[in-house]
């Protein structure tokens, strides 16, 4: 299909910036140039439609960026973590960026993703990218994963293989 790009913004006399991105048909990886070096950036496979409206500010060396994401049908191909791409019906989330000083904060970044196997709800923090000592806190929840499907969706990559074999062994259909 054919891309397209739409964005609309206003900027309020005290200096906020505030306004909608449409995007259809984007394929995620060549928009690294653009956007550094963002894991989950380029690690979509398939194009994705994607709507983001927000508001940004900058104060003294540092701005601060409200958003909301919703994506189409895609793949999430993350091979240092899953053994097969994730399928993805839909992705919504929201949150906040800091940046301060070239320092990255994302915070209270709520998200679902649905597919024809179920859903994962949750909660991310990412927290002092691009300084010595960044963090990450992911709480999340998965509903209505067939246990018979469950192998695609659990880090395999980065688990204990002793782990991963009682999982294969103990989660059958």
């Amino acid at each position: 299909g054919q891309s397209f790009l739409k964005w609309s913004g206003t900027r309020s006399p005290d200096g906020v910036w505030s306004g909608a991105l449409a995007a259809d048909q984007v394929f995620l990886p060549s928009l690294g140039l653009y956007l550094g070096r963002s894991p989950t950036v380029r690690d979509f496979s398939s194009p994705v439609n994607v709507r983001m409206d927000y508001s940004w500010e900058t104060l003294h060396k540092k701005g601060q960026c409200h958003w909301t994401v919703h994506t189409g049908t895609t793949n999430l191909n993350l091979p240092a973590l899953f053994r097969w791409p994730l399928p993805i019906d839909s992705l919504v989330a929201n949150g906040s960026v800091v940046v301060t000083d070239g320092v990255l904060d994302m915070k209270g970044v709520s998200f679902k993703v649905t597919n024809v196997d179920g859903e994962a709800q949750g909660v991310l923090d990412l927290t002092g990218l691009g300084s010595q000592k960044p963090w990450i806190n992911l709480a999340t929840t998965v509903r209505g994963i067939p246990t018979d499907r469950a192998n695609t969706y659990y880090p395999a990559h980065i688990m204990h293989s002793g782990l991963v074999t009682w999982l294969e062994k103990a989660l059958h259909g």
